[in-house]
């Protein structure tokens, strides 16, 4: 089964591509009709490409927003022990088998690019989404593992801010566009960072024409909620710890002008994962940062969970 695929228990509708990396492509509050997740500005190609794309610009022609896996990689394309990892990993863009049965669904992969088998099952609790996933390895392999939840639609349609818990807060060293308000490699305590320009920036409260990257850390309760100002509606990402140590925070809105963006696009994204750093696994096994030890004969789990209210 490849076709997209819906699941609908009356409280939230979700659309899945297996065909294309196992996309969530809408998570939508149904009695409202609001929808949570982004949706890039370009009709996406939605065949999976024919070899790895070992640039941004070959994966984005088949990025359609909503909430990819980053699997084994996250990030720049980059060649580790001779093999080729794509830009944001094989899994993003990789077919993937589907059971569906009822509320749930049910995605395997047997990667190429590392010796791992995974599965995911999505099952609708209520108001969740809830993403329980499960990586066996043959062999020892080092990955980074992410989940790219892009949020968007209707959930970004009005003002917004972002809440989370204490945490440590970097903005990523390397990640200067036109639009970024924030001092890159600046550290500091959620929800400030130095700007860009002087002063103070206060990242719960992102602005039209932002384009920023921020990793936060030291997490006392690992979930962030982003919600409208009116009330209408809210979103929740809640993960484990463990796998999960640290989140990517991607915003932009209208920044990047250049095609395939053309200054169109509204997509903030909330995304746990195991490394600290958006760069590639070859940047960050030269930089000493962390990545996730798989061993033959020991699965590892996790469970992320995206909840809305309206």
């Amino acid at each position: 089964m490849t076709a997209p695929v819906h699941l609908d228990n009356g409280v939230i509708g979700v659309t899945v591509a297996p065909g294309l990396g196992g996309t969530i492509l809408d998570v939508v509050h149904l009695p409202s009709g609001l929808s949570a997740l982004g949706r890039v500005p370009w009709v996406p190609d939605l065949t999976p490409p024919a070899g790895v794309p070992m640039s941004e610009a070959d994966w984005l022609p088949h990025y359609t927003g909503g909430w990819p896996i980053l699997f084994p990689n996250g990030g720049e394309a980059c060649v580790i022990d001779g093999v080729a990892h794509g830009f944001h990993g094989e899994g993003s863009l990789a077919v993937w088998s589907a059971v569906h049965a009822g509320e749930g669904l049910t995605l395997t992969c047997d990667f190429r690019t590392v010796p791992v088998r995974m599965t995911r099952q999505l099952r609708l609790e209520g108001a969740s989404l809830v993403v329980t996933t499960e990586a066996l390895a043959s062999a020892p392999c080092a990955v980074i593992w992410g989940e790219h939840v892009t949020l968007g639609g209707d959930l970004l349609a009005a003002p917004f801010h972002i809440a989370c818990g204490p945490a440590v807060l970097r903005a990523d060293p390397d990640y200067d566009p036109a639009g970024n308000p924030v001092f890159p490699g600046a550290t500091g305590v959620w929800p400030h960072l130095p700007g860009r320009h002087g002063g103070t920036v206060d990242l719960s409260r992102p602005a039209e024409g932002w384009a920023a990257l921020a990793y936060l850390s030291g997490f006392d309760r690992p979930e962030v909620t982003v919600a409208r100002d009116d009330g209408r509606l809210a979103a929740t990402v809640a993960w484990e710890g463990g796998v999960f140590d640290c989140l990517w925070l991607w915003v932009e809105l209208a920044a990047t002008t250049a095609p395939p963006w053309s200054g169109q696009a509204r997509l903030l994204g909330v995304e746990p994962c195991s490394t600290p750093a958006g760069h590639g696994l070859a940047q960050a096994r030269a930089n000493g940062d962390r990545l996730l030890h798989l061993l033959p004969g020991r699965p590892v789990r996790t469970v992320t969970r995206l909840t809305l209210a309206a």
